[in-house]
């Protein structure tokens, strides 16, 4: 059984930092930063932050 999806919960630039390092370790994954913040309810693709609500595909 593989991890496919990966919510970070929590605040601050130290949850954005462990979930840029989860999308680092397996870019197949799919990482969500959850905190509170700028970033609050993005998903993370490749340099940047792209709404949760927006279809994003990967390549």
């Amino acid at each position: 059984m593989s991890v496919v999806r990966i919510a970070v919960l929590g605040g601050g630039p130290g949850s954005l930092c462990a979930a840029r390092l989860l999308e680092l370790a397996d870019p197949c994954r799919e990482v969500t930063e959850q905190g509170s913040g700028l970033h609050q309810g993005h998903r993370l693709i490749g340099n940047r932050a792209a709404p949760i609500e927006s279809p994003t595909t990967r390549s």
